[in-house]
């Protein structure tokens, strides 16, 4: 496995290890940061669809 080494502030390395879950590590933590940015993407996503349909069944009433 290839890594990589990033240089961050203090204060950014203290806030992204409270984050963490018990013995995650640095990486598994930014996967399942990035898994739920994900959906949350895909949930607003769905809540525009959503909006957009009640539109459209409104205008049809």
């Amino acid at each position: 496995m290839v890594t990589k080494t990033i240089t961050i502030t203090e204060d950014a390395y203290d806030a992204i290890k409270r984050m963490k879950r018990g013995d995650e590590s640095f990486s598994e933590l930014f996967k399942r940061m990035r898994v739920l940015e994900k959906h949350k993407e895909l949930s607003e996503g769905f809540a525009r669809r959503i909006a957009d349909v009640r539109t459209r069944l409104k205008r049809i009433d």
